[in-house]
């Protein structure tokens, strides 16, 4: 039977060597969380995030003419837009809720057309962030009818001297 004494030295020694690495594979770990959150962040273009709420269905057209949010045609929902995601929440008691976020958004041009569902007031708040990641919303109020459309604009860029704000095309 062997001794308690010999076993309990090399299990210690093996037991310091591994502890002594830790501090290094700690470092090591760090590093790699540090530099791959700074390439995501250099590959961050900015964002685009629609929030809308009330008796109406929305849909953002891109500036290359893809769409995301509502399918006016079919009932359904799009995210032809590279980087959509789009959101509904529906509930049987009160209006539906869009979220439309796009990600790493192209620059240019982006239409947002809002068609009533039945009447009542709609709330649209739009938050577009640039490649700092400073955030500049625009918000609508407004009060629609079955079949009412509202037309909105962002010529959204990514630099951060863009204003960046949702301007009505639409009386």
């Amino acid at each position: 039977m062997p001794s308690v004494k010999g076993l309990l030295l090399p299990i210690m020694k093996r037991l310091v060597g591994t502890l002594a690495l830790l501090p290094v594979f700690l470092l090591f770990g760090m590093l790699v969380l540090l530099v791959s959150s700074m390439a995501s962040d250099i590959e961050s273009k900015g964002q685009i995030v629609l929030y809308s709420y009330g008796p109406a269905r929305v849909q953002i057209i891109g500036p290359d003419g893809l769409r995301a949010g509502a399918d006016f045609i079919t009932g359904g929902e799009l995210e032809e837009i590279r980087g959509a995601d789009v959101a509904i929440e529906k509930a049987e008691d009160r209006s539906d809720s869009w979220t439309i976020t796009l990600k790493n958004p192209a620059s240019g041009v982006y239409r947002f057309i809002l068609i009533g569902t039945g009447t009542g007031g709609i709330v649209m708040d739009l938050q577009a962030q640039d490649s700092l990641g400073h955030v500049i919303s625009s918000n609508v109020f407004k009060r629609v009818k079955d079949g009412d459309s509202l037309e909105y604009a962002l010529d959204y860029s990514p630099d951060s001297k863009s204003s960046n704000l949702l301007q009505e095309t639409t009386n």
